[in-house]
């Protein structure tokens, strides 16, 4: 199943060195939806981009996806709405993912790179995933994806407080459901 899901990549419109940004844009919102679709495209080519780059060795991806991911790193300074948290749970490992592979595999990827991206998943994307606040996730999936969010940011960005607070909350909150 692995080689029928590969051969299904690269014809994929955004794991092509011809895709074009949708984005960025300053304002990302979900519930009202402003700028989400091309938020979601953009974060769905980072993840493609970045695998075509890990499968293939050629360096065209690794700096597509790059270029995608600081621009919406450096230009995004809200995610905002009634939902966010949805889009950013179920969105996260792929710009998660797609900026780990870089960090961790690419040797175009420098520093500064991983600075910027801390910095827009703490400042811009964290906040986002639970407008609820700390001790008020939403229920059952509001409340699961906003803690994928949360742990895989907290991953990238090297924060064991999170993380273990995440780990904490998704064993003992029960309007998330999954404390049985």
């Amino acid at each position: 199943p692995w080689k029928s899901a590969y051969d299904l990549l690269p014809n994929d419109g955004r794991a092509k060195l011809t895709y074009v940004m949708s984005g960025p844009f300053a304002k990302v919102s979900r519930a009202p939806d402003v700028n989400l679709w091309p938020w979601r495209s953009d974060m769905i080519a980072i993840w493609n981009l970045s695998r075509m780059w890990y499968f293939t060795g050629d360096e065209a991806y690794a700096k597509k996806a790059r270029e995608i991911l600081l621009a919406w790193a450096t230009t995004q300074v809200e995610f905002s709405g009634r939902e966010s948290m949805l889009d950013l749970g179920d969105y996260a490992y792929l710009f998660v993912g797609g900026a780990d592979i870089l960090r961790g595999t690419w040797s175009g990827w420098k520093e500064e790179d991983t600075a910027a991206v801390k910095k827009y998943f703490n400042d811009v994307l964290m906040p986002a995933s639970n407008p609820y606040g700390e001790s008020m996730f939403g229920a059952a999936n509001k409340g699961e994806l906003a803690l994928v969010a949360h742990g895989l940011m907290a991953i990238y960005n090297d924060d064991l407080d999170t993380l273990d607070r995440v780990a904490y909350q998704a064993r003992t909150l029960a309007q998330i459901g999954q404390r049985n």
